[in-house]
């Protein structure tokens, strides 16, 4: 259960999923049904009740820059913090020029920024990047500060195709990094794992995305045929 500003209210009801480590599980519901609040809840940013174990450790029990720094978001709108490139993806934190390159190279930004003025030391006022490039470059931080637990949070909903696709085939092939995705769009849920599906803040369905696309009687299947994705049943 969740609640907020001091009244209860529990968004979260019930809500049970047991992900083996390394797992890349697709989290999809409706409006309202509680993804984003089962993020919050992750991060601690609520009051909430029930156990997570991250890294072995009980996720209540860790101090909160431990927590975040285990549990890594990528918001759905991206955000970027720091005067320059450079300070936008290393943070605080010092880390060798080859280092950043090769993780802009992997999310394909890496000629977009070798453009700039500046290359690395730009000012971001004067990168002037789209969103989907302000997105990868999000990507690029998360790389450059790997966390055991990746939560993205419809990283993907407003970026074009291309993008889109370098977004998940990145995020899909993070081994040893256990990734909770909030999916807005279906077309790649073959290539995750797993699947939760929330329904007012409980989890009506987890499991095995081929074992649950071979029902016809899934909830996912269900989605599958109301998101016009029927054919790929």
């Amino acid at each position: 259960g969740q609640a907020a500003g001091g009244v209860e209210d529990r968004v979260l009801r019930g809500l049970s999923l047991d992900v083996v480590k390394g797992s890349k599980v697709a989290i999809i519901g409706r409006t309202g049904s509680g993804k984003s609040s089962l993020f919050s809840a992750l991060l601690r940013f609520y009051r909430s009740t029930g156990h997570l174990t991250v890294q072995g450790e009980d996720w209540k029990s860790m101090r909160l820059p431990r927590l975040r720094k285990a549990i890594r978001l990528i918001p759905q709108e991206p955000q970027l913090f720091g005067h320059t490139v450079r300070e936008a993806l290393c943070g605080p934190v010092s880390f060798e020029d080859e280092a950043v390159w090769m993780v802009l190279n992997r999310v394909g930004l890496h000629t977009r920024i070798a453009r700039l003025p500046m290359r690395l030391d730009t000012p971001m006022r004067q990168g002037s990047l789209s969103q989907g490039e302000a997105m990868l470059l999000c990507l690029a931080r998360a790389l450059l500060h790997p966390a055991a637990v990746m939560l993205c949070d419809e990283v993907s909903s407003s970026v074009d195709l291309a993008t889109e696709l370098r977004i998940m085939n990145l995020i899909l092939s993070l081994s040893n990094v256990t990734v909770l995705c909030i999916c807005h769009r279906l077309h790649h849920i073959h290539h995750f794992s797993h699947v939760a599906i929330l329904q007012r803040g409980r989890v009506v369905e987890f499991g095995s995305i081929p074992v649950l696309l071979s029902d016809p009687l899934s909830a996912l299947t269900e989605h599958m045929r109301s998101a016009g994705l029927a054919k790929e049943l």
